[in-house]
């Protein structure tokens, strides 16, 4: 009998990600289903490229009741995208420096504690952090996908101790 890698409503609602999202949408699988509304959008704010998307179920909520929160970090570029300020951004800008980096690691000498991140993943964190803050008694969970993940576990890192114990979970591919 085959292994499951993948559980596939996490996969789909990652996916979602990809999807035209706006402020008031409603974010829906390629299956149709319903994640709930997007409240919250953090593309490109700080010019970096960050693509973040704060998803509850009842938006009508007043923030402090809302339970939960599925927070989607939006991926690399297409192919399709090659010519776009996107494409610049996460390849050029975050991909690539951060390879980089990981091949070059033993032979670059970084202090200690220099930290290596990308403006990106700063934005990232910071977008998470704003998220969190504006729904202070929720739980939270977590998808990201290719440079997405990398922005999620880079934002989990920077939690603070009493935010990182909100994370319901979290689903990186």
């Amino acid at each position: 009998m085959a292994k499951k890698y993948i559980d596939e409503d996490n996969l789909q609602i990652a996916m979602t990600e990809y999807n035209d999202l706006y402020k008031g949408g409603i974010a829906v699988t390629q299956y149709n289903d319903r994640v709930g509304t997007v409240t919250q959008i953090y593309d490109n704010t700080s010019g970096a490229g960050e693509q973040v998307y704060a998803v509850v179920d009842n938006p009508n909520q007043k923030p402090s009741e809302v339970e939960e929160v599925t927070v989607l970090f939006r991926g690399s570029a297409g192919p399709n995208k090659v010519l776009t300020e996107d494409f610049r951004n996460d390849w050029l800008e975050n991909d690539m420096v951060l390879a980089n980096r990981i091949w070059t690691e033993e032979k670059t000498p970084y202090p200690r504690n220099y930290d290596q991140s990308t403006s990106q993943l700063r934005a990232a964190s910071d977008a998470l952090n704003k998220i969190m803050k504006t729904y202070p008694n929720s739980k939270v969970n977590l998808y990201g996908h290719s440079l997405g993940s990398m922005n999620a576990q880079y934002a989990m890192a920077n939690l603070s101790e009493k935010a990182l114990s909100r994370v319901k979970y979290y689903v990186i591919l």
